[in-house]
């Protein structure tokens, strides 16, 4: 298990940075987690991810597609993903593995596209 904490991703720069120094590489399973703090099935989503903190197997990133839209619109292009919030998106380096929306985003799920996803 990872130790838990969402990491807030802000720029589509940050993004292509992390990964081109190889900290979100293909070699390295993430979540980015998509919100909007305006919105009541977002904030539900998020409170069952912290719930669950100590069984989250890798590490989350945050947007906040309010303040970050370009972001989450360059994630949206990048992984062929249409943009939807909350989403969870299970990533290695620029690719999405799977994805989930709504009221699915919970630990089940991230823990699902780990084992089902990852090696």
């Amino acid at each position: 298990m990872h130790e838990f904490a969402f990491q807030p991703l802000t720029k589509a720069e940050e993004w292509y940075r992390l990964i081109a120094e190889g900290r979100l590489s293909e070699n390295q399973h993430y979540y980015i987690f998509k919100h909007s703090p305006r919105c009541p099935v977002s904030s539900s989503a998020k409170r069952r991810l912290l719930t669950a903190k100590s069984q989250f197997p890798y590490k989350l990133y945050e947007v906040d597609v309010i303040r970050s839209r370009s972001l989450s619109q360059e994630i949206s292009r990048e992984t062929n993903v249409n943009h939807e919030s909350p989403q969870l998106l299970f990533m290695n380096g620029r690719r999405c593995l799977a994805h989930c929306s709504h009221g699915q985003v919970d630990i089940e799920h991230a823990e699902k596209f780990a084992q089902e996803m990852a090696p």
